[in-house]
């Protein structure tokens, strides 16, 4: 059996799935298996190209730094994207790479904590705050013009249906 080779396409240029991995790939009755795969879903192993590890290393979450360097083509990637089980494993490197580069960021905070430059006092106090740990969406600024505008006529159309609703009953305030 041959290892597969770029462009991992078959000799009517469909693009392989699970051909490609070597986990999808004993998955396959046997009499598909017509190629040996090259890469690992998720585990290095040796012979092999881990596509987590490169994902991952690349640390860029579309893919496309990955993808153009390995299959040579963004289309490919976008292709393995519409499959299921590679999908799952994507979101499963996602949140490999978000923990990657918080670490990253945090790494840089805190060595600018440590200098002299102006900034290390903000840098220390996010730390010292465990900023980095809060979630939710950020605290909002001023209402725009336009919602204040909107509020303003919101309140004058309930204040008209009360004066209204006085005046029917004949309330007297």
């Amino acid at each position: 059996m041959v290892k597969l080779q770029f462009p991992y396409k078959n000799e009517q240029n469909q693009r392989y799935t699970k051909q490609l991995f070597l986990e999808m790939w004993r998955t396959l009755p046997i009499e598909l298996r017509t190629v040996e795969p090259p890469f690992t879903l998720n585990y290095p192993r040796e012979g092999y190209c881990c596509l987590r590890e490169e994902y991952v290393n690349d640390a860029y979450s579309t893919g496309y730094t990955t993808s153009m360097r390995i299959f040579g083509e963004f289309g490919y990637w976008q292709y393995l994207c519409s499959v299921k089980w590679f999908l799952e494993a994507k979101e499963d490197w996602d949140k490999e790479l978000d923990a990657k580069l918080k670490s990253e960021g945090l790494a840089k905070i805190r060595q600018l904590a440590e200098g002299d430059d102006p900034k290390a006092l903000n840098a220390a106090r996010y730390l010292a705050n465990l900023e980095y740990k809060k979630t939710g969406t950020p605290k909002r600024g001023r209402p725009t013009k336009e919602e204040i505008e909107g509020n303003l006529k919101q309140e004058l159309r309930n204040r008209t249906e009360v004066d209204e609703d006085a005046d029917r009953i004949k309330l007297v305030v």
